[in-house]
């Protein structure tokens, strides 16, 4: 079909200049980003962190019991199966 030939020229233009616009976006929100952005993020980080660290014991019983729940059930799930 050579009436759709032009088609797809402007398409891949159109392609490459949303990604340079893509591009020059991200470097404008990186620039953004300083001290007074990024440490909110990291005190909400060190508290996460902290609340994980403060109950430990807690933290990996509850995980371990998790998998071990898992590792019980799916072997049931598909015992009834067969390949």
């Amino acid at each position: 079909m050579p009436e759709l030939e032009w088609l797809r020229w402007p398409f891949l233009k159109r392609l490459a200049r949303d990604a340079k616009s893509h591009t020059r976006a991200w470097r404008l929100f990186r620039m953004y980003l300083g001290p007074e952005t990024i440490m909110p993020l990291a005190s909400a980080i060190a508290a996460i962190t902290g609340a994980l660290l403060l109950f430990w014991r807690r933290t990996v019983m509850i995980v371990r019991s998790g998998v071990q729940l898992v590792t019980r059930t799916l072997p049931r799930l598909f015992r009834g199966r067969t390949s």
